[in-house]
């Protein structure tokens, strides 16, 4: 989503996701096996390094969001992503 600033008449990207973090609650997965993924920057949601990290089983995943091959989500507050097809058998729905 873009917009256009009225002072500097020039295009500025919002992040969607963070905006209806705040409005709606997030859904939340719990892990049934061990993943790997990469830590994601805060601000601009990119990998800070190409190594993968460890997320045990049984982890609660926040905001889980498919992008193209790819599920993002929030582990302990911090962005990661992880390869959509290996996650996929991975996670159940919490109800609540």
């Amino acid at each position: 989503m873009f917009f256009v600033s009225p002072a500097r008449r020039t295009l500025i990207r919002v992040q969607a996701f963070v905006e209806i973090r705040k409005i709606v609650a997030m859904p939340k997965v719990e892990l049934t096996k061990t993943i790997e993924a990469r830590k994601l920057n805060k601000r601009t949601l990119r990998p800070l390094t190409p190594d993968f990290v460890t997320i045990p089983f049984g982890a609660i995943l926040e905001g889980p969001y498919e992008d193209r091959d790819w599920l993002r989500f929030q582990y302990l507050g911090e962005p990661y992503e992880a390869k959509l097809d290996r996650v996929k058998s991975a996670i159940k729905n919490i109800e609540g």
